[in-house]
């Protein structure tokens, strides 16, 4: 256990999701928030697929469905006819949907969640100062100087952490205003799908909270001379009428927000034992509701990293791989978000030509069920993968390679589970042995350099988990607490990979370059 505990700044989703992470895996954690009160506002209020596969492992997305506004598909339309409709009820896994809940409610759940492992949020602490030297951090605060042994600004677009680190926040803004209001929607669509309009005037999209209430966004409104607080509902109901569908009628707003968006990203995740997630290091526009979902994303891979290594169960460089795997996936989603912004908020698209020839193609594009399907993976993240991690190896043919998210198996449950996602929730890493039994004693025993969170699984060879994780009788398939796959081929002979998981397996000190290679003739295995 680390001398002075890791300290998150920010309480939003995602540092509430990291301190959650390193809590429930024993790590002494402290969370700071600038706010004196947790807010009210429904902000981002998208949960995908992928995220809800995470915060099941903690236990508490069902909770969140309950309180949220499951949605099967995310509609584009234009000309009153669909041309883009990406179905997530096909999805892989427990949560084949999309959902609809306030961010005030997921960051409720996450703090009563931190409460039952005895961590609170320390409000109205704010951050000024940061400083680095040796084995720990200091922070100076408005309530005095606090040591870490280390650090994470989940502190937002704003990040001081981020400022205090020297770091740039490289791209740039879109010059345009987003509204947004909550209200009551009378129309005739229906409240399970989310519904995008793209009009010669603009693009306005409805999200549904169920009970005949929507999120109603306008995008890329123009900007006035100085940054509105906050919009009218008449000007929102102004250009409801430009960019709807004929007959829609909103009322009884309980918030109203605009916004600047912008596509930025720092150049670095990590600076010595300091760290940057969410929006403190990646900011896009909310095209496809991407944006707190990356953030945590980014807490479900750093936290139990970190957790390993504050306990000394890791050496440090595994804390590398967080950038590793994590700047990519931004980069991606920076990419798919302004490429939506582009096509549907361009004015080479506002023009009768330019929209027949969005309106002609994209429909083409996403007819073959494969790119639907594609597509669907892509809006829930499921499509997300490590490949090429240093964390990753293995046989390189199979239906799941190393960095791949762990699938779901339909149709089978283990202990009586609802999913066979449940073997996965005990919180560290977990070992599927395709056999009769354990080939030996304690898995400790086995691969000595597993975790001590470590647990193992039997499989039968032949049957539908062997199947859909394509391992053989006596291979192996190792997945890290955050659902992805960090190896999978023989068990017996492993090319050292497994017996050194977090030690060799790591660049360190003592000079090795990377994990241990797949096992001989592995690469070349269908």
């Amino acid at each position: 256990m680390s001398r002075e505990p890791v300290v998150v700044v920010g309480a939003g989703p995602t540092g509430l999701l990291l301190a959650a992470e390193l809590a429930r895996r024993g790590t002494q954690v402290r969370i700071l928030e600038r706010a004196g009160s947790p807010s009210q506002e429904s902000r981002a209020n998208g949960i995908h697929s992928r995220t809800l596969e995470t915060l099941d492992r903690l236990g508490i997305a069902r909770e969140l469905v309950a309180l949220g506004n499951p949605i099967a598909a995310f509609n584009i339309i234009s000309g009153g006819r669909p041309i883009l409709h990406v179905d997530f009820s096909r999805l892989d896994g427990p949560f084949p949907c999309a959902l609809i809940v306030p961010q005030y409610q997921t960051q409720a759940v996450l703090e009563r969640y931190l409460w039952s492992l005895g961590v609170g949020v320390e409000r109205g602490v704010e951050v000024r100062r940061l400083r680095q030297g040796g084995d720990r951090v200091v922070l100076t605060t408005s309530a005095g100087d606090v040591e870490a042994s280390h650090v994470v600004g989940c502190d937002g677009a704003h990040s001081t952490v981020r400022h205090e680190l020297g770091l740039p926040f490289e791209g740039q803004g879109y010059g345009q205003d987003w509204l947004g209001t909550d209200v009551q929607v009378d129309w005739e669509y229906p409240s399970t799908e989310t519904h995008i309009f793209a009009s010669p005037a603009g693009v306005l999209g409805c999200f549904p909270f169920g009970g005949g209430r929507w999120r109603v966004m306008v995008a890329q409104v123009a900007n006035r001379p100085e940054e509105r607080a906050r919009p009218g509902l008449e000007e929102i109901r102004e250009l409801v009428a430009r960019r709807g569908p004929a007959g829609m009628r909103i009322g009884d707003p309980t918030w109203l927000g605009a916004f600047r968006a912008s596509r930025r990203s720092a150049p670095r995740y990590r600076v010595g034992r300091v760290f940057l997630a969410g929006d403190a290091v990646h900011i896009h526009s909310p095209a496809a509701g991407q944006g707190m979902n990356t953030g945590l994303g980014d807490a479900a891979n750093l936290g139990w990293k970190l957790a390993l290594v504050a306990g000394g169960q890791a050496c440090d460089a595994l804390l590398d791989t967080y950038e590793q795997e994590r700047a990519p996936v931004a980069r991606q989603v920076i990419a798919l978000t302004h490429s939506l912004v582009q096509v549907f908020g361009a004015k080479a698209f506002r023009s009768p030509a330019g929209r027949r020839v969005r309106d002609q193609l994209l429909p083409r594009c996403t007819a073959e069920p494969h790119a639907a399907s594609a597509i669907a993976r892509r809006f829930s993240q499921q499509h997300v993968s490590y490949r090429g991690s240093r964390l990753a190896a293995g046989t390189s043919r199979g239906p799941v390679r190393a960095g791949d998210r762990a699938p779901d198996v339909p149709g089978w449950s283990p202990a009586g589970g609802a999913s066979f996602f449940d073997v996965f929730q005990h919180g560290g890493h977990t070992l599927l042995v395709a056999g009769d039994r354990l080939p030996g004693p304690a898995i400790s025993d086995l691969y000595p350099g597993l975790p001590e969170d470590s647990r193992a699984v039997v499989v039968p060879p032949g049957g539908p988990a062997a199947a859909r994780y394509g391992l053989r009788a006596g291979w192996v398939c190792l997945v890290r607490p955050d659902g992805y796959v960090a190896y999978r081929g023989p068990g017996a002979g492993s090319g050292g990979y497994l017996e050194g998981y977090l030690a060799p397996a790591i660049p360190s000190a003592a000079g090795s370059s990377g994990p241990a290679p797949a096992p001989d003739g592995a690469a070349s295995r269908p």
